[in-house]
């Protein structure tokens, strides 16, 4: 068994991590999957949309093969009791994370979707939830792990 670094860079989505390397009892070559984050925020929660990237200048996007495991909230939301609804494009509204509390600080690991690898490059979305925002922003990081093939170790990113 060794271990090795592997630095991916494909298309816009950049990755780096440590992976195990070792062959099977028959002679397949396995690779563990690489950790990733991504950071994301909410400019103003009352206006549902895109989460924008870290820097807030365009949609977050997660990359195709990204595995989402649990999603960090921070937020400093008003309203009563306001909560946030934190989903994908395509797909179901509160896949990564339903009636967040978007008042505080949470730590969600029981979205629709998390556990299950992106078929393709998708847009970060939030919307409101049962107890509509009247304001204020919001920070989310995003955690996973990034499929690797097991023949060569490369990511699989679009």
């Amino acid at each position: 068994m060794s271990d090795h670094k592997q630095t991916s860079t494909i298309g816009s989505f950049a990755a780096a991590g440590r992976y195990t390397k070792r062959k099977n009892s028959d002679g397949l070559t396995l690779l563990a999957p690489i950790p990733m984050a991504f950071k994301g925020e909410i400019a103003d929660a009352n206006t549902p949309g895109d989460v924008l990237n870290e820097d807030g200048s365009t949609s977050l996007v997660l990359p195709k093969g990204f595995v989402p495991t649990h999603m960090v909230w921070i937020g400093s939301v008003t309203g009563t009791n306001p909560t946030i609804d934190i989903g994908l494009t395509g797909g179901n509204q509160d896949a990564i994370g339903a009636e967040v509390d978007a008042d505080g600080n949470e730590l969600v690991v029981s979205g629709q979707d998390l556990g299950t690898a992106l078929t393709a490059d998708t847009v970060v979305t939030y919307a409101d939830g049962a107890s509509v925002p009247t304001g204020g922003t919001g920070l989310i990081w995003i955690h996973g792990i990034m499929e690797q093939s097991a023949a060569d170790g490369t990511l699989y990113m679009s």
